[in-house]
């Protein structure tokens, strides 16, 4: 679902991207068109499933093995084209959780993409009290 090379952004598209500038060196894998939900193509259905809450996985198993089906293709796309010497030198800064650890609603997937793309180093992110416990 994830196309198999990263895209930087550059002068042709930093103008969508106003906090960036021109030292900055930032790639992604697709494109979101927001305001399109799940129906927006690909990499819009990957991000829906992937930002599915924690309480509508439990209640809804295909839900439930949607979004880990999102986690290990994102992590898979990472491991693809990220090389483990290669990872190690880079700073990796996923989104953090929007809740609180102890909201219903708290979502440790983000984190887990990090420790799960095995050629990215372990990482303790800053929001962190311990490692995410989901097995690999």
């Amino acid at each position: 679902m994830l196309p198999d090379r990263l895209t930087l952004i550059d002068e042709t598209n930093r103008g969508d991207h106003r906090y960036l500038d021109a030292a900055d060196k930032c790639y992604f894998f697709g494109e979101y068109f927001a305001g399109k939900g799940y129906q927006g193509g690909g990499t819009n259905q990957l991000i829906f499933n992937f930002k599915c809450k924690p309480t509508a996985a439990a209640s809804n198993p295909a839900r439930h093995g949607h979004k880990d089906r999102a986690i290990q293709t994102i992590a898979a796309g990472l491991r693809g084209v990220f090389a483990k010497d290669s990872a190690e030198r880079i700073t990796w800064i996923p989104i953090p959780p929007s809740k609180a650890e102890d909201d219903a609603d708290y979502d440790d997937g983000r984190d887990f993409l990090v420790t799960t793309s095995r050629s990215l180093p372990k990482l303790r992110l800053p929001w962190q009290r311990s490692m995410p416990a989901r097995p690999p």
